[in-house]
């Protein structure tokens, strides 16, 4: 119900037993106060308040003020084209607006979709007022593998390069405007055989690549630039057999081909990695640029290369490449692979000169001791390994000058089947350089022992 408010004036008689103290009271007599009170009801303009006067000598003051009346505002929006706002409901003031402001759109929903033949169009609702905005989308062709859906028109590419091995131009790379990932552009390579690494791709740093697309019949995705590309799509066709991509920062998923067969190097964002069982060698530092929360090793025959996933002798190795999912046993750093079941050992979070630190028990479900993860124990005399363990990086026994034993859980057999990295492959020489020296250690199994030398901290 609207209302009509006026102001509204009560007087009413009140008796007061108080001296008058009136200055201009012409008698010489006091008297007790009669007050009448004259109440004056609040409007929306002014504040209401109670007049109290004497009716014996006309003094008078002013009490019990109250603040002036609110608005009642409609629940429903008003709108135009730009603004939205809601209406008083009282009489005389419907004019009156409150949260007058811009509209706040929410993203477009197409209606109809455009083709190259006909427009499209797309609407958007105001997130406050529900007000719908609608606008036409220009016609234009839907290219899928660069060919238009509705009109058969291949898309133009920018430029094309010759990236084949030999320069016998088998295979091309093209780039193209992004149709998925608008602004940017497609680097997408067709034909057959392994791109060469040597093509000038100093050629592509002017354009915006968002996206590499690697067609059939290519075998290796190599990928490098002078600077690096933000990729909202990184496709491999299962002709794959090798990755050597860098200075790529992932923002899609990665789905590795079943003919993936080694990782030169990778790098990027990705939420899973699920490695899987087809690879045949991880080269050195392969992933140590790649970031992921979850990791999926399948490939566990594989050859691995030194700090496949990274310098582990940096503290923040584990948390920026595996946040939350790293565990720590006994001061022993452990990343949580295959969800849960098994651990890569990364560092140790304890003083490695500490004269009471004699042993090393790595955790059962170990399946990668990572190279350097442990360099450094002066004082460790036994290292105890679980038959889980698949690999051992090199220099993990670097500078452990009072080594007397390792003991296996499994048999002689299975530990001479344990991928031991060699470390002959980054380093001319061996023994006596400075690094740790020749040691011959027992290796106690299961089954019987046998005699082992290793070479600065590294298998002979």
């Amino acid at each position: 119900m609207k209302r009509t408010l006026l102001p509204l004036i009560t007087a009413v008689f009140v008796v007061c037993l108080t001296a008058c103290t009136n200055s201009n009271e012409t008698s010489s007599e006091t008297h007790e106060h009669s007050f009448t009170e004259t109440v004056v009801s609040p409007t929306f303009e002014t504040g209401g308040y109670t007049t109290y006067t004497c009716t014996i000598c006309g003094y008078s003051y002013i009490d019990n003020r109250t603040e002036k009346l609110s608005h009642n505002y409609s629940n429903n929006w008003e709108c135009n084209d730009t603004m939205h706002w809601r209406l008083c409901s009282d009489d005389g003031y419907e004019y009156l607006k409150t949260d007058l402001s811009n509209h706040i759109f929410n993203e477009w929903n197409v209606i109809n979709e455009p083709t190259c033949l006909s427009e499209g169009s797309e609407y958007s609702l105001c997130s406050v007022c529900n007000y719908r905005k609608e606008r036409t989308i220009q016609g234009r062709h839907n290219y899928e593998d660069h060919v238009c859906v509705f009109c058969g028109e291949e898309q133009e590419y920018i430029t094309k390069l010759d990236v084949s091995t030999n320069g016998d131009k088998t295979l091309f790379a093209y780039i193209y405007d992004d149709t998925v990932c608008q602004g940017g552009h497609e680097l997408y390579f067709e034909g057959t055989g392994a791109i060469s690494g040597k093509f000038n791709l100093l050629q592509i740093d002017n354009y915006n690549i968002t996206s590499i697309i690697y067609g059939e019949g290519v075998t290796n995705a190599f990928f490098k630039s002078s600077k690096s590309v933000n990729l909202k799509r990184f496709e491999l066709s299962n002709t794959i057999a090798e990755i050597e991509a860098y200075d790529i920062i992932l923002e899609c998923d990665l789905v590795f081909p079943e003919s993936l067969k080694r990782i030169i190097s990778l790098s990027g964002y990705v939420e899973e990695l699920n490695l899987p069982s087809t690879i045949e060698r991880l080269e050195g530092d392969s992933l140590a640029g790649l970031h992921f929360n979850k990791i999926a090793i399948n490939c566990t025959d594989a050859y691995f290369g030194a700090r496949v996933f990274g310098a582990p002798d940096n503290l923040d190795y584990a948390s920026s490449n595996f946040p939350g999912e790293t565990i720590t046993i006994n001061d022993f750093v452990y990343v949580v692979i295959n969800e849960g079941e098994n651990y890569v050992l990364t560092h140790i979070n304890k003083n490695t000169k500490d004269t009471s630190f004699t042993t090393i028990t790595i955790e059962e479900k170990t399946m990668f001791w990572e190279a350097y993860s442990t360099y450094g124990c002066w004082y460790v005399t036994d290292v105890f390994i679980p038959s889980s363990l698949k690999y051992i990086g090199m220099m993990v026994f670097f500078e452990m000058y009072s080594l007397e034993t390792i003991h296996y859980a499994g048999t002689i057999d299975e530990f001479s089947h344990i991928i031991k990295e060699d470390y002959s492959q980054y380093y001319n020489t061996h023994s006596n350089n400075g690094y740790g020296g020749n040691k011959i250690v027992n290796v106690v199994c299961k089954d019987g022992s046998a005699t082992l030398t290793l070479e600065d901290g590294n298998f002979s």
